[in-house]
C-alpha cells in the first residue's frame, strides 16, 4: 500500500451549507478538469457526491465524505482534507504530477473559499484528531512535531528528493494565495 497525498485547507461550512458542495463542485470542479490521470479513464468524467452525508454529527465526529473524480474530500469542523489517488513520493519526484495536483486542489480549495494549503502524505495526522482543529492549530503541531514547512514546492530541495527515493519523508509544505500571501510576504 502506497503513501497517498493529502491536501488540507480552512474550512467555513457547516452541515447545511455542506449539503450544496457536490453541486457547487460539479459546477466549478468537474470531473474531466480535476482528473488528473489518463484521459481515456471513464472515471474522468464523473461527478461529486457524498459517501457520508453532512450532518452535525458526522462532520464533528470527521466521517463526512465527498467523494470525486479521484479524490476524496473530508469535511471537518473548521478544515478540509483532500485526499489524492497520487502517491506521495511521486508528488515529490515528479514536477508534472505536483504541478497539476496542486493546479486541481487550488481550483477546489478557490471554490471552497480557502487562500492556503498544507501539504502532507496521508500518514502525517494519524495520531491527531483533525476534528479538533483548524489551519493554525495544524501549522503549529507539525511546525512542534516535525520543524518548519519546506521553503518551497518549485523546487523541491535536492536532499527531500533523495530521501523520497527510499521512504515517504516526513515533511511538509504550504501555500497562499491571495491576500493573505501579501500579507504574509511583508512580515
Amino acid at each position: 500500500m502506497g503513501v497517498n497525498v493529502k491536501a488540507w485547507f480552512r474550512s467555513n461550512f457547516d452541515a447545511d451549507r455542506a449539503q450544496a458542495l457536490p453541486a457547487l463542485l460539479d459546477e466549478r470542479c468537474p470531473g474531466d478538469l480535476v482528473w488528473i490521470w489518463d484521459e481515456a479513464d471513464p472515471r474522468r468524467t464523473g461527478g461529486w457526491g457524498y459517501e457520508v452525508y453532512p450532518s452535525i454529527e458526522s462532520i464533528a465526529e470527521g466521517v463526512c465524505m465527498l467523494n470525486g473524480p479521484g479524490l476524496i474530500l473530508h469535511l471537518y469542523p473548521r478544515v478540509f482534507s483532500l485526499w489524492s489517488l497520487a502517491r506521495w513520493r511521486g508528488f515529490i519526484t515528479i514536477p508534472q504530477l505536483r504541478s497539476r495536483l496542486r493546479e486541481v486542489t487550488w481550483r477546489i480549495a478557490e471554490a471552497l473559499g480557502a487562500d492556503d494549503v498544507i501539504w502532507l502524505p496521508d500518514w502525517a495526522l494519524d495520531e491527531i484528531h483533525p476534528e479538533e482543529h483548524d489551519m493554525e492549530s495544524l501549522r503549529d503541531y507539525l511546525t512542534t512535531s516535525w520543524g518548519v514547512s519546506q521553503p518551497s514546492l518549485d523546487p523541491i530541495e535536492a536532499e527531500v528528493l533523495s530521501l523520497a527515493e527510499r521512504e515517504s519523508p516526513q515533511v511538509w509544505f504550504e501555500e497562499t494565495r491571495g491576500d493573505k500571501r501579501e500579507a504574509r510576504e511583508a512580515l
